[in-house]
C-alpha cells in the first residue's frame, strides 16, 4: 500500500480535506515553472457583486473541513432519526396493507421465495405474484410490484428467501449498505493512512449519506450496483481479475453496465474485460443450472411489458434521475424528449471514451462509468444515486494532492445532498435538477481524467 502523509493542505483541520482558497491555490490556478498562474478568465473584470457571487460558487472556500464535517454529522443524526421512524412506522403498519415496508424488496423476496421452493418460473407469471405479495399482507390491494430481474438476480437473492420478510429486507439493506462503504472508504483513503480524527470523519460522511434511507428504504440494489463499480476502482490497476469480476456482476441490471465496455475497451483494460464477461457468463450459467432455461425464457418474455410500462408512465417520474425523467416531470413526453435522451446518451458515450483512452487508472476509470452509467440510460431511479456518489468519492480523493477545481466543491456537495433534495423539488415543484447534478458530476470527472500539465495522464493511487 502506498502511504502518503495527510498533514496540512492535505486534509484542512486534519478532517476533510476541503482546502481553504489560501491552502487550495496553486492547484485551483494550477503551476508553471513552480510559480503558482492565476487561470482565472475573470481576474480582469471589475468586481461587482454578480462576479463575487459566480467565484463564490465557484471556489466555494466556505466548504471548509470543520462546515463539511458538521453537515456531515447533522444528515448522519438526521438519517439514524429517519432509520428509526422508518422503522416504526413499518412496525405498527406491516399486516394492515397501509404501508409496504421495504418497498420493492417485496416483489424481491416474494420470487426468492418462489425460487428456494424450485418454482423459479412463477416469479415472471404477475398473477402468482400478485397473490404472494399481498399474502405477505405488506401491498395495498391496488399496488402490484411486477418481478423484471433476469434469472441470475434470483440467484444472489437466494439466501434471503430463508428469513422473514422484515429480517430478509433489514439483512439485505445493511449487507449491500456495508459493501459500499467498505469500497468506497477505500476510494476516499486513496492509498493513505488516516488517523483516529481522520477516520471518523469519513464515517461520519459516509454513514451520513442521504441515498441510505432512500435506497434501503426503496429495498433497492443501488448501494450493491454501486458496489461493483467501487471495487474495479479499487482492485482495478493491482487485480484486475477481481476489478473485472465485479463489473461482470451488473449483469442482473445491464442498464446500468453500458458505460462499462466502453470504459474497458477504450483504456484497453482487456484483463479486467476478459474477467468481466467471465465472471456475467458464470453467474449466468449458474442461474440456468440451478432454475433452468424456462425462466430465462420467461424473463424475455416479460421484458415488453417492463418498456409498455416505463413509457406509460407508470413509474413516478419524479423518481427518475434520467434526462427523460426531466422532461416528464416537466410534463413534456412524446419524441422530442426521447431525442433529447438519446442525444445526451450519444454524447456521454463519446466523451466516456476520449477520456478513458488515455488510461487515467483503475480509480478515475471506474468514476467514469460510475458517472456516466446514469446518464446513458432513461432508466435510472433515485436509488441509484449510490453509484454517482462513487465517483464522487474519487473526485474528492483526487482532489487531496491536486487541490478542488472550480465548481468541484459545490457538485460534489449537491450530489451528497440530492437523494435528500432531488425528489422532492421534482415532486413538490417540479424542478428536475438530478441530470443537472449528474451532468455536473461527469463533466468533473472527465476533466480529473484530462492530461495534468505536461501532457502525462493523471494516475490513481493504487489500493491494495
Amino acid at each position: 500500500m502506498i502511504v502518503r502523509r495527510w498533514g496540512d493542505g492535505h486534509f484542512l483541520d486534519n478532517r476533510l480535506g476541503w482546502r481553504g482558497s489560501a491552502a487550495s491555490t496553486a492547484p485551483l490556478y494550477g503551476k508553471t515553472g513552480g510559480q503558482v498562474v492565476n487561470r482565472d478568465a475573470n481576474a480582469t473584470l471589475p468586481p461587482g457583486p454578480g462576479l463575487r457571487a459566480w467565484r463564490v460558487l465557484r471556489d466555494a472556500d466556505f466548504l471548509t473541513g470543520d462546515v463539511a464535517q458538521r453537515m456531515a454529522r447533522a444528515s448522519l443524526i438526521g438519517l439514524l432519526a429517519g432509520i428509526v421512524g422508518l422503522l416504526i412506522t413499518n412496525w405498527r403498519t406491516h399486516g394492515t396493507g397501509n404501508a409496504p415496508p421495504g418497498g420493492d424488496f417485496v416483489c424481491f423476496w416474494v420470487a426468492a421465495k418462489f425460487a428456494a421452493a424450485g418454482h423459479a418460473l412463477a416469479a415472471y407469471d404477475p398473477a402468482l405474484i400478485y397473490q404472494a405479495e399481498h399474502q405477505t399482507e405488506a401491498l395495498p390491494k391496488d399496488v402490484f410490484l411486477p418481478f423484471y430481474y433476469p434469472p441470475s438476480w434470483l440467484l444472489l437473492l437466494l439466501p434471503f428467501a430463508a428469513l422473514p420478510y422484515i429480517a430478509a429486507w433489514l439483512g439485505f439493506a445493511a449487507s449491500s449498505f456495508a459493501l459500499w462503504v467498505g469500497f468506497v472508504r477505500k476510494l476516499l483513503l486513496n492509498g493513505t493512512q488516516a488517523n483516529r480524527e481522520q477516520s471518523a470523519a469519513l464515517w461520519y460522511g459516509l454513514l451520513g449519506f442521504p441515498g441510505l434511507l432512500l435506497t434501503s428504504g426503496n429495498g433497492q440494489n443501488g448501494f450493491l450496483s454501486a458496489a461493483c463499480f467501487a471495487a474495479y476502482g479499487v482492485w482495478g490497476d493491482r487485480r484486475p481479475y477481481l476489478g473485472g469480476a465485479a463489473l461482470g456482476l451488473l449483469c442482473y441490471k445491464p442498464q446500468l453496465a453500458l458505460s462499462v465496455p466502453v470504459v474497458l475497451f477504450a483504456a484497453r483494460r482487456f484483463r479486467a474485460s476478459f474477467w468481466a464477461g467471465v465472471s456475467a457468463v458464470v453467474l449466468t450459467g449458474l442461474s440456468a443450472a440451478v432454475f433452468g432455461i424456462a425462466p430465462w425464457q420467461a424473463f424475455f418474455h416479460v421484458l415488453p411489458d417492463a418498456s409498455t410500462m416505463f413509457a406509460a408512465g407508470m413509474r413516478a417520474p419524479f423518481k427518475l434521475v434520467s434526462v427523460l425523467g426531466a422532461f416528464r416531470v416537466l410534463g413534456l413526453l412524446g419524441t422530442a424528449a426521447n431525442v433529447v435522451q438519446l442525444g445526451v446518451s450519444l454524447t456521454v458515450l463519446v466523451v466516456l471514451a476520449r477520456a478513458a483512452w488515455r488510461r487515467p487508472g483503475a480509480g478515475l476509470e471506474a468514476a467514469l462509468m460510475a458517472a456516466a452509467a446514469l446518464l446513458m440510460t432513461p432508466y435510472t431511479m433515485d436509488y441509484d444515486l449510490p453509484i454517482a456518489a462513487v465517483a464522487v468519492a474519487i473526485v474528492f480523493a483526487q482532489a487531496q494532492s491536486r487541490g478542488f477545481k472550480p465548481w468541484e466543491k459545490l457538485t460534489l456537495l449537491a450530489l451528497y445532498t440530492l437523494p435528500l433534495l432531488g425528489p422532492a423539488l421534482a415532486r413538490g415543484l417540479a424542478v428536475p435538477v438530478a441530470p443537472l447534478v449528474l451532468l455536473a458530476v461527469f463533466a468533473c470527472t472527465v476533466r480529473r481524467a484530462a492530461p495534468v500539465h505536461g501532457g502525462a495522464a493523471p494516475t490513481s493511487v493504487a489500493v491494495a
